[in-house]
């Protein structure tokens, strides 16, 4: 099936048709807690949702992150995390170096703060699935 990859780089919206498959796999049951470390001042204002840069965290290939549901700072939560520039492939391995934070309360990020927890799991692919491929 064919869809678009969206990501922001450079200020800039952009975006590549792929083509791609659903595929299924299996959790390890072993997994790892990743800190997300804020990497910037940021004030925060209740009910809004900001962008805040985290000190880099790297999944390995061939695994998945999941948010810890455990509220860790008390200005907010972590909503999602992701990447500046092209999302990665889950063989290949990724990059988070920023996290969507929902504030709950008025205040300040601080740099060196923790916003949030993600657990990482490895994951098997239970059959064969093509790689994802980038139409020209």
């Amino acid at each position: 099936m064919e869809f678009n990859v969206v990501w922001m780089e450079d200020g800039e919206i952009k975006r590549v048709v792929v083509d791609g498959e659903n595929y299924e796999y299996t959790v390890g049951t072993k997994g790892a807690w990743r800190m997300l470390i804020a990497d910037e001042d940021k004030k925060v204002e209740k009910g809004k949702q900001y962008k805040i840069k985290v000190k880099e965290v790297i999944i390995p290939p061939d695994s998945i992150s999941i948010p810890c549901s455990c509220m860790r700072n008390a200005l907010g939560f972590v909503e999602a995390t992701g990447k500046f520039g092209r999302p990665g492939l889950i063989e290949e391995g990724r990059k988070i170096d920023f996290v969507v934070f929902t504030a709950i309360e008025d205040g300040e990020i601080k740099n060196g703060d923790l916003l949030g927890v993600i657990n990482v799991f490895p994951v098997m692919i239970t059959r064969f699935a093509k790689k994802p491929e980038i139409k020209k």
